[in-house]
């Protein structure tokens, strides 16, 4: 893959689109528009499935609780399927069921917005 582009998988475990999830689907589609590489993972059978931009391929996964055993093996699954350079999650659900292996390249990164105690994320 070229340097310019990053490939990326943007998690959101949210069931209603509020303000974060339209930023998630403007932010996604601008990088998809700039020809970066973008994969969605979002709540199945959730406001947002009939949302999901153009050209992107998009998963649908549980994201039932922020300790669902079956998202959180869904999620790796996925990274280790997609192999992206960089998973951006968003809120905490999504956050605290992704896990990437000590040795993985792939870089996570989190956006939380609003006032998390950080303490469930170290």
């Amino acid at each position: 893959m070229p340097q310019d582009r990053l490939h990326t998988l943007h998690l959101i475990g949210s069931k209603k689109l509020g303000g974060a999830e339209r930023w998630f689907f403007r932010f996604t589609q601008a990088l998809k528009e700039y020809g970066h590489p973008v994969e969605l993972g979002i709540r199945k059978k959730s406001e947002l499935s009939n949302q999901s931009p153009t050209n992107c391929s998009f998963y649908e996964l549980p994201f039932s609780t922020v300790w669902d055993p079956f998202s959180k093996r869904a999620i790796t699954r996925l990274i280790s399927n997609t192999l992206p350079e960089i998973v951006q999650t968003y809120m905490g659900r999504a956050t605290r069921l992704t896990r990437l292996p000590d040795k993985s390249e792939t870089i996570h990164v989190a956006r939380l917005g609003g006032y998390y105690k950080v303490d469930g994320y170290r």
